[in-house]
């Protein structure tokens, strides 16, 4: 287990003090841990854009429909409302295909399950160090520099053939272990609100605007032919 102050000290994104005056051993065990951490964040981000990518083209093609029956169904105000309604379901058709085709090629799906591989293949190195640091009792022991040698050109190698986390990865997790990283409770919610507004808002902004706009100019019109 970690210490009090080791657990005071890891609030920086490079292995803090006390790892770095320990052994080789100690402070590849402390990138190992937050690396692989990372990671799973990472995957988790992606899979959330990839699910609300989904929800917002289904929002946006659904309000596109919706817009191009209403003169079919006669639900139109006036007879001056069906070209706008024409050009605001041609408008909604082309934002469709414009975010599914940048929304695609970004590949969320895919690049989350590699930053998935990633962080069990982290794991696994992590817990074979930490099994040669215990072999012989609980307290960790110093092991020789070829092992921990080799066990950093594997680290490395699986860094080398995957795509790096984000900034906002490494925070969620400093928000998620805040016992360990000294991290309040104001910093833990200033990661939320960043996780938030870099992972959800665009999504969250395309499913509620169309209807917000076609409500108020429904309620504007609605106001507008009675006087």
């Amino acid at each position: 287990m970690k210490s009090s102050q080791e657990r005071a000290d890891t609030g920086t994104g490079k292995a803090p003090q006390p790892y770095l005056d320990g052994d080789f051993a100690k402070e590849l065990s402390y990138q190992l841990w937050v690396t692989k951490g990372a990671r799973f964040h990472a995957c988790r981000r992606l899979q959330t854009k990839q699910k609300w990518s989904s929800y917002s083209i289904a929002a946006l093609a659904f309000y596109a429909i919706t817009v191009n029956l209403v003169p079919v169904y006669g639900v139109a105000f006036s007879p001056d409302t069906g070209p706008l309604f024409a050009f605001v379901s041609s408008a909604l058709s082309v934002l469709i295909i414009i975010i599914s085709l940048l929304e695609g090629a970004r590949q969320y799906d895919l690049r989350a399950d590699r930053h998935h591989r990633c962080g069990l293949e982290l794991g696994k190195i992590y817990r074979e160090l930490r099994q040669l640091r215990t072999a012989h009792g609980d307290e960790p022991q110093p092991l020789p520099a070829e092992t921990i040698q080799l066990l950093r050109e594997r680290y490395e190698a699986i860094l080398d053939k995957h795509e790096n986390h984000e900034d906002v990865d490494f925070l969620l997790m400093q928000a998620k272990k805040s016992e360990w990283f000294n991290k309040g409770f104001a910093m833990r919610v200033w990661v939320r609100v960043r996780w938030y507004l870099q992972v959800s808002l665009f999504y969250h902004l395309t499913i509620l605007v169309p209807p917000v706009v076609l409500i108020w100019w429904w309620a504007s019109s609605a106001t507008t032919g009675a006087s």
